[in-house]
């Protein structure tokens, strides 16, 4: 009698597979897989619904396989050309600076350190630090939004006669060393919408490299995630 082994396995990393070898886990689990004749994105999509049909999500998150990718690709990145290799150890240094900085200050002020203004109070304090240490550093930064999407070498001006219409306004949190920092100080951990809003940045500005901190409310941690616009 054969066993059932059940697999936790991200999602993500399900739609990574290809088309054989999603089909080979249906098939091992003793479920026909979707017939060849289908075009290849049809079959992948077809096998997907498959094996997402019963998804759950895992209570607290397991991030194992995600942590182990990550090292995986890090790893990779690092053994490439020397070129790569300077900007990953550029990019690390930076980060493992700017999360410092940030749990030292969430140790000094703590959660709910001013009613309504946290973040605020964070940035100020993290931009203080920063000026300090020499980065040259400026905060509230007003970014002019278009639409359709300007590229930010177009002056407003040429985008205006071009046909481009002001649709609103950004604010940059911290500009600093090349990066974008945007804070949050939010009860809960980031989400796709916080991603979103930083990559939007990168999008609407010269700026390639993007670090997003969350002062978390709950937890007492900095959270944070990084974004390169390549």
């Amino acid at each position: 009698m054969s066993s059932v082994v059940c697999l936790d396995v991200p999602v993500e990393l399900l739609s990574s597979l290809t088309v054989a070898q999603l089909a080979n886990i249906i098939e091992t689990q003793g479920i026909e897989a979707p017939p060849s004749k289908l075009s290849s994105q049809a079959r992948k999509k077809a096998c997907l619904e498959i094996l997402l049909c019963d998804v759950r999500v895992v209570h607290p998150p397991d991030r194992t396989a995600k942590c182990y990718l990550a090292r995986l690709r890090l790893r990779w990145w690092l053994r490439s050309d020397s070129i790569h290799k300077e900007a990953a150890l550029r990019r690390l240094k930076w980060v493992k600076y700017i999360v410092s900085l940030s749990q030292d200050i969430f140790r000094s002020l703590g959660v709910g350190v001013s009613r309504g203004a946290c973040e605020a109070c964070y940035q100020r304090a993290l931009a203080h630090v920063m000026i300090k240490d020499d980065y040259n550093t400026c905060m509230e930064r007003t970014v002019a939004l278009y639409y359709p999407p300007k590229a930010h070498h177009i002056p407003n001006k040429d985008a205006v006669i071009q046909g481009h219409v002001h649709i609103g306004n950004n604010r940059l949190d911290i500009e600093s060393n090349g990066w974008i920092l945007e804070l949050k100080a939010l009860d809960k951990e980031l989400g796709m919408a916080n991603n979103w809003q930083i990559r939007n940045y990168l999008r609407h500005t010269e700026y390639t490299e993007g670090l997003l901190l969350n002062f978390n409310q709950q937890t007492g941690k900095v959270e944070y995630r990084t974004c390169f616009d390549i």
